[in-house]
């Protein structure tokens, strides 16, 4: 488990580099605002080659402004980015497939 302090897991937090160490070849995203740190992150993993499986339970969303000044609610907003993660850079899963915390290799 790693914790970060930026929008994305692979700006400073050393993740690209621990993951590459260990072997590392698939990441698993939970428990982050989706619209910002979680589709950086995911983003970026897929970006750098990594498998990335996103647990769609286990994230949330807020509500966003559109550039018409409408108030998008955050159900629109959560179901939206999780669409455009799936389609090209994450893998969803159902928190109860994944097993936490993570087996020793």
């Amino acid at each position: 488990m790693i914790f970060k302090d930026s929008s994305s897991g692979f700006s400073d937090a050393g993740l690209s580099i621990a993951m590459q160490d260990t072997g590392t070849t698939r990441l698993i995203v939970a428990r982050a605002a989706i619209d910002n740190c979680v589709l950086s992150t995911v983003r970026a993993a897929s970006d750098l080659g990594f498998a990335v499986d996103l647990v769609t339970g286990a994230v949330f969303s807020c509500s966003a402004t559109g550039p018409d000044g409408a108030v998008l609610d955050r159900g629109i907003v959560l179901s939206v980015t999780l669409a455009a993660s799936g389609a090209d850079f994450a893998r969803h899963v159902p928190a109860d497939t994944v097993v936490w915390p993570a087996a020793p290799p």
